[in-house]
């Protein structure tokens, strides 16, 4: 494979800003989706951690701390800002799983 073929498969849009890497879509999407979803994990790991050194400076005592964490009731707005919150998270992580390459049908009469 020479330089200009390796330039056209590696980086090739497939209907959207995704990336192609493996020559099935669909291995592209698993791993797009994965990075999407770790990167939201280690955000959220990585706040939780710096509010909790943050109420204990407040809160010397962890079991207090735990208590009042536990025994929170949302308000309706914060279920309603959880709700945004949760759908905005699983459409980013999911997002490209909507991406299908332009010649599918050529693809599956390839593979039968």
């Amino acid at each position: 494979m020479d330089k200009k073929e390796v330039s056209d498969i590696v980086g090739k849009e497939i209907n959207s800003s995704g990336k192609q890497f493996f020559e099935n879509v669909v291995f592209d999407n698993i791993l797009e989706s994965l990075v999407e979803l770790t990167a939201a994990v280690w955000t959220y790991k990585d706040r939780s951690m710096v509010l909790e050194r943050v109420l204990q400076s407040i809160i010397s005592d962890k079991e207090d701390l735990n208590l009042l964490i536990e025994n929170y009731k949302p308000t309706p707005e914060d279920i309603e800002t959880r709700k945004k919150e949760r759908e905005a998270l699983v459409e980013n992580v999911f997002k490209s799983f909507s991406r299908r390459p332009n010649n599918l049908n050529d693809e599956i009469k390839i593979n039968e």
